[in-house]
């Protein structure tokens, strides 16, 4: 079944690049080597629009590179997005700065350290306004992004307002699996050196480990400084679930208290950065709560224990 998602996604992604690639390398070719559009055209285009065109085409090329090179590949909606705005933003200012240095070039006597120097400014603005625009245009028409957004706000609202740390921890992996339609999610919380897996993991089967052991912790990469982190090498180690189920995102919890692996989408596709982001905030949101239910417990036990000696001299 996972391979079969994966399989999907990747011929997605190829589908998609021949649409927008192929298309635009045939109505370039036409345009340059036949006359048959210029009684539409009117005038043959220039070469920065011929240009233009045979860019698209690389559209193609990395589609199907990112298909074949990622183990699970996003939504094809996001990088298409990614490449219109490329080629709406970045490369017409390209060929029309190209243009404008070259009719420059013989009236300003500049070091060539100079153009260098003012080529590397303009491409770095032109990178940053194509970086922003993205983003905004990705969350503008993503409405999945913004109701995930909406009730992992709702679900930050139970957590605060949580009485035991069975309640946070069931909120860490049921709200996100609810929301963004993840396969698995699963939280392991640090006890005495051990970290058993919490009841609530959507996704974890029986044959899936019930505590994190070293093999395990080794694939999570624990031994550094924890930090969320993207997981690579999971699916062949032993203990966790196989496929579609495997974890894809690692996430502490309240500076290390908990771990928190949350899983792929459902469809097979992978979580996007906003996503991962999403997760973050979220797990912040917890880290109130859960340290205070935790600090709360611990307390309990420190008044159980010393109760202890008084119960057994009245005992005596």
């Amino acid at each position: 079944m996972a391979n079969n998602r994966r399989t999907i996604s990747a011929c997605a992604g190829v589908i998609w690049g021949c649409l927008i690639g192929l298309p635009a390398f045939i109505f370039a070719e036409s345009l340059s080597e036949t006359s048959m559009f210029q009684p539409l055209l009117g005038a043959p285009l220039s070469d920065a629009t011929l240009g233009l065109l045979y860019l698209l085409n690389g559209v193609l090329v990395a589609f199907v590179f990112e298909a074949v090179r990622r183990p699970r590949v996003i939504d094809v909606a996001i990088p298409l997005r990614r490449v219109t705005l490329f080629a709406l933003l970045v490369g017409p200012p390209i060929f029309w700065l190209g243009e404008q240095i070259a009719a420059l070039h013989e009236d300003l006597h500049l070091a060539p350290w100079a153009w260098l120097l003012g080529g590397g400014l303009i491409a770095f603005a032109l990178a940053r306004i194509h970086d922003l625009a993205a983003e905004l245009t990705h969350h503008a028409l993503s409405p999945g992004f913004r109701r995930a957004r909406h009730r992992l706000a709702h679900a930050g609202h139970a957590l605060r307002a949580a009485r035991s740390t069975i309640e946070v921890e069931r909120c860490l992996t049921g709200a996100p699996t609810e929301a963004l339609h993840l396969a698995s999610a699963a939280l392991f919380r640090a006890d005495d050196g051990s970290w058993p897996r919490c009841p609530s993991a959507p996704g974890w089967d029986e044959d899936s480990a019930t505590r994190l052991t070293p093999e395990m912790q080794k694939a999570l990469a624990m031994a550094r400084p924890l930090r969320p982190h993207r997981l690579r090498t999971v699916a062949d180690a032993p203990g966790f679930p196989r496929g579609l189920h495997a974890p894809v995102f690692c996430l502490p919890v309240c500076g290390g208290m908990a771990i928190a692996l949350y899983g792929p989408h459902r469809s097979g596709a992978d979580l996007n950065a906003d996503e991962r982001e999403l997760l973050v905030r979220f797990a912040n949101d917890a880290t109130g709560p859960y340290a205070r239910l935790e600090i709360a417990t611990l307390r309990a036990r420190v008044r159980a224990l010393e109760a202890q000696p008084e119960q057994l001299g009245a005992l005596s």
